[in-house]
Formats: structure tokens, C-alpha cells, sequence
């Protein structure tokens, strides 16, 4: 039995992630077998890190799979997507205007370890992983998502969830694949994308290949904001205070265009296996992080010579080598991985605030990392031991090494008439950087950072029968920057028949403080005011999931198989990390209670309906019940087939319940004096007492799709229509700890995308 099969395996077992089991119940699989070879489909099967399989019902957790197929169908455009079909997951939600973007799990934001092939993508400096365009849908196999705390096994991040993305082999993606296409419409206007990749086996499979390029392009979302900001404070951590507001609302778009290109490749050697993943983000938004149109111009005549947009750059460069095999007979298993990773990213530039009479050249910082990497390894063995018992242990260890984050503020109230000598201090002269702001002041928000974080865990399952198994683990998780963890999980898997298991599970998570918050920086001149606070302890879940999961129905008349899972989870959050006042704290406990519903209805002939439910219902010890999460989402779709598979019209819609929003408002006068002036029209002065709830509707997202397969044997077209209601979604501020957001966030509305692709 190859390692893919059984390293890992009692360990994902015991954690909520996938197990290594027997591919039928009469008893073990061939040492070869894969899942492709596999008699029950992808959907049903769980392969965790690298090819591990079991049925989804033999794991105590709660598992969705999503394969390529699936993907395909569905017109997921991005990893996002893909998660907003997840019952757990509210999918792309944004933060600062789409500066940030990130899924929350069970309501919280950054609570998801997110893996790549098996290696940790989340960035330390925010805890974050952006999973839009930046790695290529065309290049996922499949993705993995175990809802729940899995950290016993996967360490850090993993609070509330594991998001495990899998990219394509050489065996199982052979040939020539390319794929180009285009797509316009106010939600993404000008876009065009196109993916070519190579797949192949040499040596006698020994050798094993495979290498993707993706390219995405598209100008700018149309953004429209009911008060757009046009003075004030920023975003949190930053303290709070007074703003000025335009009173009409203004629509943001066409600022320029955004790239992202991106190549997947990996080498396998017999038991040896090199990955990579480098990809490149250009990213444009005509919205600032405080919700300013920065374009816009709020002065009474001409105030300068350029328009502003917030333009970010980002990189990751994933490169991982895996070394996996078995000893003793097939007894012993042992897997080495190194990995290094490597983000860097830059505002440049930030653009904070638009031009106007009170700042004439417009408020504008630039923003630059030196780059971030986290480089280190993993052992894992796993021993088969008599009376059916599993035994995994391992570790881990790792750095994570930020260099300096710069933030270069510009004075806004010098133009470019200004000469040496001019600035007011403690602005500098330096019109190299901005011939039409000279003054600018270069200081550190972020210093040299370090940390070495381990593991070590030892995990047993005891499988009774082929219906009956227990499970449980301990991992102990160190580091050189906070105080040492314990983590405990347990499971019970039991069969009522041989269609319908019960699952019961207990585990414990837990998510370092991002280097943000803990690395002291001092105030400076553009008034970003991050108080880092170096005692800050890891934030802690402990939840207790049970799950009842069926296949039933298999090749009754028409259907080819039903397939049902309901669960309930009630999780306790312990040391949430917030910023009330600007300062970085732990804060009281978070209870969650979700309930969780996913059906499948699969028909001979293609055919598929299905159905996912979320209820969440959030209670925080301090702010009480939580209004900025939904709780409800539904998500349904289906897809019919015509002309043995060659024709297909789908289509998705995700209703997202209403929300609330605490927003900054208007005062009752529109323009107030300020500082002896008059505000121009068109403008008003808003105290931070001018503070009021704003309802975020229920909102419906549509997609429906036509396709064409395999047309003259190699060629495959795409229409698709997103957000065909044309609705425009607003996300409240996902913190929710008294630092007030001035608006709802608007997102992008209608597009249409075609693409044609082939293979050979």
C-alpha cells in the first residue's frame, strides 16, 4: 500500500478531514489502486493531501468534495465560487472596499486553513488567503472542505474549517489543454481570460508531468455608493473620528484594468514529488479602503492633473518537494515534505482619499512589503497495528520571516508649484516619488518580524468494523511567539445500514495572531495608528458536530443515486482577537450554532438537482447576537443533458438573508460649518455620533449556462450570464467590534463570459 493511501490517514480521520479506508467493505484496496479506479464517483470519495481515499461516510467530520466536473458544470469562475455552494460558507465577502476579500466560515472571517497540494497558502502578516482568480480554476482537480476545527491534525488557522485545494497530475490530466475566451458586462467589463496546460507520463509512468499558464484580464467593477467618503478617518485599527460625505450618490468603474497570470506545475519521480505555484496579481479599484470614488473630483475648479485609483500588486510563490513510501511490508508508512512560500504585495498607489477644495492633490499613500516567507517541513509515519488499530504521528516545523511593510504618506496640501524647502515637517521633498506631490514621509508601518511555529501530534483509530470505528488524538503546537497549545479530538462513526451513518465528533482549533497585531508600530503621518500588542494569546475553538449522512436510491429507475447529509454543530469561540479603540485585544468568548443541509439528486442520462442550507445564528459575550452575517443561505442548481452529454444548460442562484449594518449617516443639516468653513454643496460634515443601522436586503445571485462538449471530438464553447437579476450585494463590515465603517460595501453586478476551448 502506496503512503497516498495511509500516511495521514487516522490522523484526517480524527481531525474532520479526510481518512485512508477501504475502497469497498469487503475488505482493503490494491496497494495501486487511485481514485480514479475508484468504482464510486469523485464526489464520494475524500483524497486529503495527496490521493488518500475513504468514502465521505466513513469520516466523523463534515466533508464536501468538489470535483472538476463538478466545477465545470457549475460555471465557478474562481475558489470562492466554489465555496459559496458549501453549506458553512459565505463566500467572497469583502472588507475595505475588495481590498480585502476572504470566505467566512460559520460567520467568522479567516478562520479556514487554506492548502495548496498540502501546503499552507494563509499569508501571516493579515491571516489571510485571497481565493478569487490568482489560483486558476482550470488547474483544480478537485477541492476538499472539511467544516469544523481540524487543527489536531493541520496546526494553525485551521479554527473553524480546512479548505484543501488539489491541482492536476500528469496521470490524471493527459494532453494538450487550451482554453480562451472573453466576457463584458458593468460586473466585468473587458475581460478576457485563457489557460493552456500539458499533461503526460513517460518512463513507464514512472515519470509524471504536468504544467499549467493562466492569464485573466478585465477592467474594473461599476461600484455605486450611496454617501461616498470624501474626507475622514480610515479604516480600523485606526482610530475613529469626524468625516465628511458627499450626499449624492456616484459610480465608480473603468479606472483601468486589472491582470492576473499564474503557472501550476508538478514533477513526479517514482516516490518523489516536486510542486510549484507562482502567480502575479495587478488589481485595480476605483473605490479607496474607506470607501472614497477617488476619481471623483470634489473641488470647485481644476485640483490636479491626474485621476487617483487604488491599484494593488501581489505575488506567492509556492515551491514544495514530497518524498512519500512504505517499509516493512506495506506496515510502515513515512512522508517528508520541505516547502518555502513566499507573498509580497504593494499599494501603489493606496489612494485614500479623492481630490477636493480641502486637499487639492488628493490624499494618496503608497504602500510596499519587502515579502513575507514561511519556509519549513513535515514528517509524518503511520503503523498498521494489530486488532485494527491505526497509529499516525509526526510534526512539523516552520518559519514565518516578514521583512519591513513601508508606508510612504504624501502631504496633500502641497502641490506641484511646491520647491525644496516648502514642506511643512515632517513631510520631506522628494518629487521623485510624485511630481505632483513633492512632500512625502517614507516610515515603517510593519518592522522585521520572525517566529518559529512547531507541532507534534499522535493520533489512533480503532476501526471495530466495517460500520463501527473510534477515534481520537492529541497535538501539542509550539512557538517561539506564543504560549504553548494542547489540542484534543475525538470521533464515532457508525453505520446504521449499509447506506445511512451516523457521525458524531469533538474538535479543538486554534489561530495565531497575524504579525500585524502583534508587532508594535508607531503613529504616523497619514494617521494609520496600528497599536500592535505583543501579548496577544491564539484564539481557540471547541466545537461538537453530528451528522447524519445517506446514499440512498442507487440505480432506482431513473435516479442513479440520492445522496443526503444533515448535521448540527454548536462551536464555542474563546480569545477572538479584535481592535476596539485602534488597540489589538482577546476579547470574550463567540458561541455558534449552525445547521447544515446538502442533497443531491443524481439522474441516469447527466441529469443533476441539488440543494445546500445554512442556518447560523452567532452570539457574541459582548456584542451580543451578531447582525453582519446572514442567518440563512440557500444555494440550489442543476443541470440538464441533451445528446449523450454533448449539450448542457445549467444553472445556480445563492439567496443570501438579510442583514444589518451599522453605518455612519448624515447629520440633519448637509453642510455644517467646519473649521469657519462652509462646506460646499453636495457635502456634509458627519460626527462620529451621527451613527445609525442600515438594513442590507436579502439579495438572489443567478447563473445560468450553455455548453457544448467534445463538438467534432475535441472542441468544447461556454455562454454563461452572471448575476443575471442584476443585482448589486452590499457586505457589511465583517469585524463587528465597534470600529464603525462608514458605508455597506457594493459589489459588482450583470457579466456575461464565452469561452472556447480544445484538446489534444
Amino acid at each position: 500500500m502506496p503512503i497516498r493511501q495511509s500516511v495521514l490517514a487516522l490522523a484526517l480521520l480524527v481531525t474532520g478531514a479526510p481518512i485512508a479506508s477501504a475502497g469497498d467493505d469487503d475488505g482493503p484496496p490494491e496497494p495501486d489502486a487511485r481514485v480514479m479506479e475508484f468504482q464510486l464517483r469523485d464526489r464520494d470519495v475524500v483524497e486529503a493531501a495527496a490521493k488518500h481515499r475513504t468514502k465521505i461516510q466513513q469520516v466523523p467530520a463534515i466533508v464536501t468534495v468538489i470535483t472538476a466536473q463538478e466545477i465545470r458544470d457549475g460555471g465557478f469562475r474562481t475558489i470562492s465560487d466554489v465555496l459559496s455552494v458549501v453549506p458553512g460558507f459565505d463566500s467572497d465577502r469583502w472588507e475595505y472596499n475588495g481590498w480585502y476579500k476572504n470566505d467566512l466560515t460559520r460567520g467568522m472571517p479567516r478562520t479556514a486553513l487554506v492548502l495548496l497540494d498540502g501546503v499552507n497558502i494563509v499569508e501571516p502578516t493579515r491571516n489571510l488567503a485571497v481565493l478569487d482568480r490568482r489560483i486558476p480554476i482550470e488547474s483544480v482537480k478537485r477541492v476538499e472542505v472539511t467544516s469544523g476545527p481540524g487543527s489536531v491534525l493541520w496546526g494553525g488557522n485551521a479554527l473553524l474549517g480546512v479548505v484543501n485545494i488539489l491541482t492536476w497530475d500528469g496521470a490524471s490530466n493527459p494532453g494538450f489543454h487550451a482554453r480562451v475566451g472573453g466576457g463584458h458586462g458593468p460586473g466585468e467589463p473587458g475581460a478576457v481570460h485563457a489557460h493552456l496546460s500539458y499533461g503526460g507520463r513517460f518512463q513507464r509512468d514512472v515519470v509524471k508531468l504536468w504544467v499549467g499558464a493562466t492569464y485573466h484580464t478585465a477592467l474594473a467593477p461599476t461600484l455605486t455608493v450611496d454617501l461616498p467618503k470624501v474626507f475622514g478617518p480610515l479604516p480600523a485599527p485606526a482610530a475613529d473620528g469626524p468625516a465628511i460625505l458627499g450626499t449624492r450618490e456616484a459610480t465608480s468603474g473603468g479606472e483601468g484594468r486589472s491582470h492576473t497570470f499564474n503557472v501550476n506545475g508538478k514533477l513526479e519521480m517514482g516516490p518523489v514529488t516536486l510542486g510549484l505555484s507562482t502567480g502575479f496579481v495587478r488589481d485595480v479599484r476605483g473605490l479607496g479602503v474607506g470607501g472614497a470614488l477617488l476619481a471623483t473630483n470634489h473641488g470647485a475648479g481644476e485640483t490636479g492633473n491626474t485621476d487617483l485609483a487604488s491599484i494593488g500588486t501581489e505575488q506567492m510563490h509556492l515551491l514544495y518537494l514530497r518524498y512519500a513510501s512504505r517499509f516493512l511490508g506495506q506496515t510502515v508508512g513515512v512522508a517528508a515534505q520541505a516547502h518555502v512560500v513566499n507573498w509580497k504585495q504593494s499599494q501603489d498607489p493606496f489612494g485614500i482619499f479623492p481630490r477636493s477644495d480641502l486637499l487639492p492633490a488628493g490624499g494618496k499613500t503608497i504602500l510596499e512589503s519587502d515579502g513575507v516567507v514561511r519556509a519549513g517541513g513535515s514528517v509524518d509515519v503511520d503503523v498498521v497495528l494489530p486488532w485494527q488499530n491505526h497509529l499516525l504521528l509526526g510534526g512539523e516545523v516552520f518559519a514565518d520571516l516578514s521583512g519591513v511593510l513601508h508606508l510612504t504618506s504624501f502631504d496633500p496640501r502641497a502641490g506641484a508649484e511646491t520647491k525644496s524647502g516648502g514642506c511643512l515637517p515632517p513631510f520631506q521633498f522628494h518629487p521623485e516619488r510624485d511630481a505632483l506631490r513633492p512632500c512625502s514621509l517614507r516610515e515603517a508601518a510593519l518592522g522585521e518580524t520572525r517566529r518559529i511555529i512547531g507541532g507534534l501530534y499522535l493520533v489512533n483509530e480503532w476501526r471495530l468494523s466495517n460500520r463501527f470505528a473510534l477515534s481520537g488524538g492529541v497535538r501539542a503546537q509550539l512557538s517561539s511567539t506564543y504560549k504553548a497549545t494542547l489540542l484534543a479530538s475525538a470521533g464515532l462513526v457508525a453505520g446504521l445500514t449499509d447506506a445511512i451513518f451516523l457521525k458524531v465528533n469533538f474538535g479543538q482549533g486554534f489561530r495565531p495572531p497575524d504579525l500585524l497585531s502583534t508587532s508594535p508600530t508607531r503613529g504616523i503621518a497619514s494617521a494609520v495608528a496600528f497599536q500592535g500588542n505583543p501579548d496577544l494569546q491564539v484564539e481557540r475553538s471547541h466545537s461538537v458536530e453530528g451528522e447524519l449522512n445517506a446514499r440512498l436510491l442507487e440505480n432506482a429507475g431513473p435516479v442513479k443515486q440520492w445522496s443526503l447529509r444533515a448535521d448540527y454543530s454548536f462551536t464555542r469561540l474563546a480569545g477572538l482577537i479584535g481592535f476596539p479603540g485602534g488597540h489589538y485585544d482577546n476579547s470574550g468568548d463567540r458561541d455558534l450554532h449552525t445547521v447544515e443541509l446538502m442533497t443531491k439528486l443524481v439522474f441516469k442520462g447527466g441529469h443533476e438537482l441539488w440543494l445546500a442550507y445554512t442556518f447560523l445564528d452567532v452570539i457574541d459575550a459582548e456584542l451580543g447576537r451578531l447582525g453582519n452575517i446572514p442567518n440563512h443561505v440557500l444555494s440550489a442548481g442543476g443541470k440538464a443533458s441533451f445528446f449523450d452529454g454533448r449539450f448542457l444548460v445549467s444553472a445556480v442562484v445563492t439567496v443570501r438573508g438579510a442583514m444589518r449594518d451599522v453605518n455612519r449617516g448624515l447629520p440633519a443639516s448637509a453642510a455644517l460649518p467646519v473649521l469657519g468653513l462652509k462646506l460646499p454643496d453636495g457635502l456634509a460634515w458627519s460626527e462620529v455620533t451621527n451613527v445609525e443601522v442600515t438594513s442590507v436586503p436579502t439579495t438572489t445571485q443567478l447563473r445560468i449556462g450553455l455548453e457544448g462538449r467534445g463538438l467534432w471530438n475535441h472542441l468544447d464553447v461556454s455562454a454563461w450570464v452572471y448575476n443575471v437579476l442584476d443585482q448589486r450585494p452590499r457586505d457589511p463590515d465583517w469585524f463587528g467590534d465597534g470600529r464603525i465603517m462608514l458605508r455597506s460595501q457594493p459589489k459588482p453586478g450583470l457579466s456575461f463570459a464565452f469561452e472556447v476551448g480544445t484538446r489534444w
